[in-house]
């Protein structure tokens, strides 16, 4: 199972916005750049248009008078639906006597004689006009109608749209494929740390056929993790090599002080020594059943069909009287019937080591809850406690074998007990975590139900 960082904390959500937006952002300013020019180089065409056309009718009036501009004009008129579309004129004396032309613009002050200029119209919209004045004081205005200007305009908005649509369409598809395969791919190298961190040192990314930078750095993190494991496998050896060689002798030599004292009687330096000798073997038995259990890995020889509940509640009897007298009440909760393949005495153990440190740790006066949950084919045993919380740095290393928590350095131990039920609960194929909660030092372990 891979682990993946959500969407909204991802740095490739970033780049998946950024790798979108960039193009969009160019992309718009290509388009306003380009609406604007198209604008103004419709809106020159037609002023050309009016400036020809005035200059046209300013010549007939030279030659032939005002009769031939009004003439002309209605032949122009005439002619519009098949080459003059959008063409309008008005021609009015100097008192205001419209002559020709299909114009209503009410008043000779909305036109300019110098240049063309956008002017309302009630019946054709926004016109572009421009005007000129006769010896005579005749008035010609010649308009342009500005619709297909802004016909345009809209058309090269909607390509502006659907191209927009486009390059965000193809550009979420193409990276968002991209970019969640590069996060499954990452994903899974993080669940190989955290299961590395966890000391699964037999975990390897999988290799595909890629071979890009993420390929290579996978063949490094795998050779990386092959040394790791060599090397911690060959200090367990020798651990465990020392560990079986200094127990016999060690426990000779407490044979031995055993004799000694006899011969001369009890003394305080006899006793001191017996006590550093007895911390010694236990501390070997711990590491000797470690490794017995390592060992055993895979092997079901010795298991049996087990009530679980039944197992648990036994166990918690036994240690009643010791919470009581520590003013610690054991709370139980547990689901009936649950039963396990299991070897007897060593998830026996587990469960005691368990339920030792949740006497040993807890505040005083505050209860102590241990709970049995089947959920689907899985056992769920857990035990909870009251305590100060414990680190994430130390929730790391607390089922490292000679680990004791700094915080808790007053109490005794050997630092073995949960490298030992770790150990045990691999062996029965089941999993022993510390759950991170704020108010409460809360052990699951998980087991696979009968």
């Amino acid at each position: 199972m891979s682990e993946t960082i959500p969407y909204r904390n991802s740095i490739f959500s970033k780049l998946t916005l950024g790798l979108i937006l960039v193009p969009v952002a160019v992309f718009t300013i290509i388009t306003v750049l380009s609406a604007v020019r198209t604008q103004n180089t419709l809106r020159q065409e037609i002023t050309n248009q009016i400036n020809d056309d005035v200059a046209n009718l300013s010549e007939n009036y030279i030659d032939s008078g005002v009769e031939s501009v009004a003439s002309a004009i209605q032949q122009r008129l005439a002619l519009s639906p098949l080459n003059r579309a959008g063409a309008h004129y008005k021609l009015t004396t100097q008192g205001g006597r419209t002559l020709a032309g299909d114009l209503s613009l009410d008043r000779n002050n909305d036109v300019n004689i110098t240049q063309a200029i956008e002017v309302k119209d009630t019946e054709y919209g926004t016109l572009l006009t421009r005007s000129t004045v006769f010896k005579d004081g005749e008035i010609l205005t010649v308009a342009r109608e500005t619709k297909a200007q802004s016909l345009a305009l809209i058309a090269s908005l909607w390509d502006f749209l659907i191209g927009v649509s486009a390059i965000v369409i193809m550009s979420f598809i193409l990276v968002y494929f991209s970019v969640s395969r590069l996060r499954t791919r990452l994903g899974k190298m993080n669940s190989i740390f955290r299961r590395v961190g966890e000391g699964e040192t037999e975990a390897r990314l999988p290799l595909g056929n890629e071979r890009d930078e993420l390929a290579r750095l996978s063949n490094h993190i795998n050779a990386m993790i092959a040394r790791t494991g060599r090397l911690l496998t060959l200090r367990k050896r020798v651990t465990d090599q020392v560990a079986h060689e200094m127990r016999s002798p060690l426990t000779r030599l407490d044979a031995s002080l055993t004799r000694v004292e006899k011969q001369v009687g009890s003394s305080e330096e006899i006793e001191h020594a017996r006590e550093e000798l007895k911390h010694c073997v236990n501390l070997l038995d711990g590491l000797l059943d470690i490794s017995s259990l390592d060992a055993q890995e895979g092997d079901k020889r010795g298991f049996e069909d087990i009530n679980f509940t039944d197992l648990i509640r036994s166990i918690v009897e036994l240690f009643e009287p010791v919470a009581e007298d520590a003013s610690k009440p054991i709370n139980v909760e547990l689901s009936l019937d649950i039963r396990v393949s299991a070897c007897p005495s060593q998830i026996g153990r587990l469960v005691s080591n368990l339920l030792d440190n949740a006497i040993k740790y807890a505040d005083e006066n505050t209860a102590i809850n241990v709970k049995l949950i089947r959920e689907g084919q899985k056992a769920i045993f857990s035990v909870a406690n009251s305590g100060k919380p414990i680190s994430k740095e130390t929730s790391r290393d607390i089922f490292t074998p000679f680990f004791r928590n700094p915080d808790m350095s007053e109490k005794k131990g050997y630092g073995l007990g949960l490298a030992l039920s770790r150990a045990i609960a691999k062996r029965h194929d089941g999993y022993l975590e510390l759950e991170p909660t704020p108010k409460q030092i809360l052990f699951k372990l998980t087991l696979p139900c009968l």
